[in-house]
C-alpha cells in the first residue's frame, strides 16, 4: 500500500510516517522515488530503536548521518544509545536545531560542560531524568 501511495505522489511526497511495517527495502523505495524527502531538506526526524537503519547511500555510522541534515529543526530520539561524540557532531552539524528531545530512554552520553555549551543554543531541550551531569 505504501509503494502505491508513493507512486501516486509522482515524486511530490513531502511527509512519510512509518511504524512497525517499515523495512530497509521500503525506505530505499520511498527515498528513490521521493526527491522532496531527500535528507538535506528534512526538518523533522523521530527515530525509534537502538539501531537506526538507513538506505545504502547513507551508510555511515547511522546516527552521524543526522549531523549532515543542516535544515533539521526538530529531532526526537527514543530508546537510542548515542555517544557524546555522536551527539556533539549532530549539534555541530544541525545549526538550525530548535528542539532536541532525548528524554525517552536515550542513554550512552555523559553531560559535561562542553555538551551543556552546545545545548545552550537549543530552544527546547528534553533530557532523560537520569542523565549524568559533570
Amino acid at each position: 500500500m505504501v509503494k502505491v501511495a508513493v507512486d501516486r505522489s509522482v515524486g511530490q511526497l513531502e511527509v512519510f510516517k512509518g511504524n512497525d511495517f517499515v523495512c530497509d527495502e521500503l525506505l530505499v523505495y520511498v527515498a528513490d522515488r521521493s526527491p522532496s524527502l531527500k535528507c538535506p531538506l528534512l526538518e523533522e526526524i523521530l527515530v525509534f530503536g537502538a539501531v537506526v537503519t538507513l538506505p545504502d547511500y547513507l551508510s555511515k555510522k547511522p546516527l552521524l548521518v543526522l549531523a549532515e541534515l543542516q535544515q533539521l529543526r526538530l529531532l526526537t530520539l527514543v530508546a537510542i544509545f548515542i555517544s557524546k561524540d555522536e551527539l556533539m557532531a549532530i549539534l555541530d552539524g544541525c545549526v538550525h536545531l530548535e528542539l532536541l528531545d532525548l528524554k525517552t530512554c536515550c542513554f550512552g552520553f555523559h553531560v559535561d560542560n562542553a555538551l551543556l555549551d552546545k545545548f545552550s543554543r537549543i530552544r527546547t531541550l528534553e533530557l532523560p531524568d537520569y542523565y549524568e551531569h559533570a
